[in-house]
């Protein structure tokens, strides 16, 4: 979200009026070696523009204040580059303490934008907004509207981290205000927009979505930057996918194919192969199974290629590594027979005896280095199939968990759609059909009461039709509530659920609903096929995790032959868990019940 200072600074220096340091060079030749710092950083060239402040230190070891403070500054921007970012604060701090005492510069906003961007990068997010407002004064004095569009830019970096989208909005729509129409960085309006489509969606504005989505495939036409610009039309294509627009969707990701199709950069082939899945998907919600299978095969090919191709690398260094090795034993042993040679000149017996035993365990040794080395290439050999087999395993698990969460989302779009709409418009007809009876009173026919008895029966039904679909106990009341609900609804006459919780509080909506998941299909799976007269759930917070305990007394069962044969549900489940960075732990035992543990992190 941050732009690079370096790729904005325009070096502007001025000379200041005094005496020249005590050396050979003037003024004029320091801007220069600052002029070559900063083009160097420009060029992500740390080495060279750490050389070229070396040489500022060596030929003038008394700088002026403000030439200092420029010294200062690039000093912090190297150390920034190379990931030394305590250091480089240090002395910004430093830096800026002295620059309040000085007329307002360009220096007094970058000092204060370079700061807050450190601090925004440690999530320390007041001082990183109090910094980049300190900014934005300084801008907002010496008018410069590139400096005072760069620190809305990051203002609303910093609120879009704190989900506080609205502000973040704000400060995106101020920074397009102020962006200069000349000497702008047309990436960093590329990035605005960007972030301004992620905010369009979390408000369900898909067209303002769109809207942006266009503004940035047209900067990255202009900028005939081809990765990007796949990229943007990949998520409008998302966009429409989402939007049912499928024709306009595929549109979308046919452009995006057609861009990358032909280059052979690992990058562009990663975005293709996702590119093509996004296609597949969309051939199978238009039920056109035959061209969603063949998209999805071409670009799972890609990604099976790109997997070798990295297996291929790995194995084609390890052979690199050897073959070097093979070299510059071969050039000892030329260099040992050339000596042998010499030395047989002088020493004729004892100097053959001696080359004999030395070539023998040379190759003794050589062979053992060799079945040494062939060891290790089977070794890494088995930990690259590894790799491959828990790369696939991943991919399935992605695949399966963003099924589940579409599913979710469609289920709540749907029992809104049934709450908020359908509900409203059959209340709505039963009051008017109350209404003409009392207006007809004892003349009301006996269809009146029957329509209102339909109307009632359709209400009932729509309003347990929404529940299923998506609880509204969960939505309203939180998590705890909502399974307190559960077990009093799954009890009956044979089966009993007790309900145990401590320090439950409210939640994330997202944590709780897919958490209300995993206990309801554990539920559910207790009341189908465990036989159990008792059932118990158990909710706690223990170090910031929420832990779940499920336990029945029913029959139990064998978890690796449930798995083979109907493990759909476990595999959701176990899916869910694993995609919340949470651990499950199930103890089945045969004829004498269930026990399930589960640990979730909860979310700040």
């Amino acid at each position: 979200m941050y732009r690079s200072p370096y790729r904005l600074l325009i070096v502007v220096f001025i000379t200041i009026n005094g005496l020249f340091n005590h050396s050979l060079y003037s003024q004029k030749q320091l801007d220069s070696l600052f002029a070559e710092t900063a083009f160097q950083l420009n060029l992500s060239k740390e080495c060279k523009a750490q050389n070229a402040l070396n040489q500022i230190q060596e030929l003038y070891p008394e700088l002026s204040e403000k030439d200092a403070l420029r010294f200062i500054y690039y000093q912090a921007a190297i150390n920034i580059n190379n990931g030394i970012d305590d250091l480089a604060l240090e002395g910004l701090l430093t830096g800026f303490t002295k620059l309040k005492n000085l007329e307002t510069s360009k220096y007094h906003h970058l000092y204060a934008e370079e700061i807050g961007r450190i601090y925004g990068r440690a999530n320390d997010f007041k001082l990183a907004i109090d910094f980049f407002k300190q900014g934005l004064s300084f801008a907002t004095e010496q008018n410069d509207s590139l400096a005072i569009s760069s620190a809305y830019l990051n203002i609303g970096s910093i609120y879009q981290m704190k989900q506080e989208m609205g502000i973040a909005e704000v400060n995106y729509e101020k920074m397009l205000r102020f962006f200069p129409t000349e000497g702008g960085d047309t990436e960093t309006l590329a990035t605005v927009y960007s972030n301004l489509i992620g905010i369009a969606l979390g408000k369900g504005e898909f067209d303002l979505a769109q809207d942006y989505g266009i503004k940035s495939v047209e900067i990255h036409t202009q900028n005939k930057d081809t990765l990007k610009l796949a990229g943007v039309l990949s998520n409008s294509g998302s966009i429409s996918m989402y939007l049912k627009e499928l024709d306009k969707s595929n549109d979308y990701y046919f452009k995006a194919y057609e861009l990358l199709k032909d280059r052979t950069d690992t990058k562009s082939r990663e975005i293709t192969a996702l590119t093509l899945d996004n296609i597949s998907q969309v051939y199978y919600l238009k039920e056109s199974y035959k061209n969603g299978y063949d998209y999805l095969f071409e670009g799972t090919s890609i990604e099976r290629e790109l997997s070798k191709e990295k297996l291929a690398n790995k194995i084609s260094e390890i052979g690199a590594k050897y073959a070097l090795e093979e070299k510059e034993k071969q050039t000892e042993i030329e260099r040992s027979k050339k000596e042998s040679r010499e030395l047989l000149l002088y020493i004729l017996g004892i100097a053959l005896a001696g080359t004999l035993v030395s070539i023998f365990l040379f190759i003794r040794a050589t062979k053992l280095k060799r079945a040494k080395t062939k060891l290790e290439f089977e070794r890494e050999k088995i930990e690259q199939a590894h790799e491959i087999e828990k790369m696939q395993n991943d991919v399935q698990m992605k695949i399966l968990n963003a099924t589940l969460d579409g599913r979710e989302a469609e289920r709540k779009h749907i029992s809104e759609i049934l709450h908020d709409t359908v509900s409203s418009l059959l209340s709505s007809a039963n009051l008017h059909v109350v209404a003409v009876k009392m207006q007809l009173k004892e003349q009301s026919p006996p269809e009146v009461e029957k329509i209102q008895a339909i109307i009632s029966e359709t209400s009932d039904k729509v309003r347990d039709l929404s529940h299923k679909l998506m609880s509204s106990v969960l939505l309203k009341f939180g998590l705890r509530t909502a399974i307190e609900d559960l077990c009093e609804k799954y009890s009956n006459s044979r089966l009993t659920f007790k309900f145990e919780a401590k320090d439950i509080g409210r939640y994330d909506e997202h944590f709780e609903v897919k958490t209300h998941h995993i206990i309801e299909e554990l539920a559910n799976n207790i009341m189908k096929h465990s036989n159990a007269y008792n059932a118990s759930i158990r909710m706690r917070v223990v170090k910031n995790k929420l832990n779940i305990e499920i336990f029945d007394d029913g029959d139990g069962f064998n978890l690796q032959e449930v798995t083979k044969k109907d493990g759909l549900g476990l595999t959701q489940v176990k899916a869910r868990v694993k995609v919340m960075n949470g651990k499950i732990e199930i103890k089945p035992f045969e004829n004498t019940g269930t026990q399930i543990y589960i640990d979730l992190p909860i979310p700040n």
